[in-house]
């Protein structure tokens, strides 16, 4: 593949994440992936701190692991934001690579998880 053919693939895989919603499966998947980070993530993602410790009170209730913190708070973004298209995988790949996870928002992006 020469680097145009590359870079033509690089802007069709943008252009379907800035509209492709995410799956609740990815977020699961994703879920597993971080955990130190999931606090620099949700803030990007619109969270302030309050609920952000909110969710985490409300997991460690039930479960207490940080697997289901990361998922709980994902799960609420996405649905915080569907009805106005904003829970796309872009979007969530610019929160990863905020908390320096480049690699997780390439998976991302490249429908790797």
């Amino acid at each position: 593949m020469d680097c145009s053919q590359e870079s033509s693939r690089g802007e069709t895989v943008k252009k379907m994440a800035d509209q492709d919603i995410v799956e609740d499966e990815t977020l699961q998947n994703l879920s597993k992936k971080f955990a130190g980070e999931w606090k620099v993530i949700g803030r990007k993602l619109g969270f302030d701190e309050a609920e952000l410790e909110q969710i985490k009170m409300e997991v460690t209730q039930v479960s207490g692991s940080q697997q289901e913190i990361n998922y709980q708070m994902l799960l609420r973004w996405k649905r915080k934001n569907m009805q106005a298209g904003l829970a796309t995988r872009a979007i969530l790949a610019n929160a990863l690579e905020h908390a320096e996870r480049t690699d997780l928002a390439e998976e991302l992006l490249n429908d790797n998880l």
